[in-house]
């Protein structure tokens, strides 16, 4: 069990650089909040599951700070409902494609949980449940890639692929450097001093900052892509046609066929 968690420790320092950062995370998300509301013609699904996203991140880093509840409660129900939001944002985006690695993953999960429930109750840090489910998100983030990667002329018809790439990107980076992160919490905050400690926890509220900015700015590129023209409404070239000015014309044919 950790010794002590760091926003126990933020709490009592209030100059620091830790403490700045960790507000600055925990503020971080209103920035989504105001491009949000900028964005208000024909908004995608994905954006308002993003907002309910963001608005969890500030609530549980506000409760954590000012310990208006049991910190492990706060980040336990935290990753729950970080986890439900994002794998049905890809739900959306997959439209039943990979669908048997989506009940895959929510199964792994749902056992994870309830073991880590069962063995250690929901009163302590379920660090390496965390994880576990920045592994299983890491992972969706991928295979959503690759089927894009798989159907780029279908992507391209999409007006708000900025806004999905820019929104995966950040929970790509985020969740890959947070599963390391929670890998060691325990060592971390057991064996280390104090000062590494503090200075670990830095690493974890830039990251946050990072991925909240990400998400801010995927959610001003809503519909901000250039949707490719259907090939089957095209205008063909007009082809060359040899007339009684073909000698005067001054490119060589090569030219003009093309």
């Amino acid at each position: 069990m950790i010794r002590v968690f760091p926003a126990q420790r933020i709490a009592q320092m209030k100059t620091d650089l830790v403490s700045l950062l960790y507000l600055a995370q925990g503020l971080s998300p209103i920035i989504g909040f105001i491009a949000h509301y900028f964005v208000v013609v024909n908004v995608p699904r994905q954006n308002y599951l993003i907002f309910a996203y963001l608005v969890i991140c500030f609530f549980a880093d506000g409760f954590a700070y000012f310990q208006m509840l049991p910190i492990p409660v706060i980040f336990n129900i935290h990753d729950i409902l970080q986890f439900v939001i994002i794998i049905t944002i890809y739900i959306g985006l997959f439209q039943q494609r990979a669908g048997l690695y989506i009940v895959i993953t929510i199964v792994v999960y749902i056992l994870g949980i309830t073991t880590t429930v069962r063995l250690r109750g929901f009163n302590v840090y379920h660090t390496y449940m965390w994880a576990l489910s920045s592994l299983l998100i890491s992972a969706i983030c991928i295979v959503f890639l690759c089927v894009a990667n798989a159907k780029p002329k279908e992507f391209a018809n999409n007006k708000d692929a900025y806004n999905t790439l820019v929104m995966t990107a950040s929970f790509l980076f985020y969740f890959l450097a947070a599963m390391s992160f929670f890998l060691f919490a325990e060592f971390i905050f057991k064996k280390m001093s104090d000062e590494w400690a503090r200075i670990t926890w830095l690493y974890h509220n830039i990251i946050g900052l990072l991925k909240n900015i990400g998400l801010a700015v995927a959610i001003f590129l809503t519909g901000k892509a250039k949707v490719a023209e259907d090939p089957r409404k095209a205008v063909s070239p007009r082809p060359y046609r040899p007339g009684k000015y073909d000698a005067d014309y001054p490119f060589t044919r090569e030219h003009r066929d093309y």
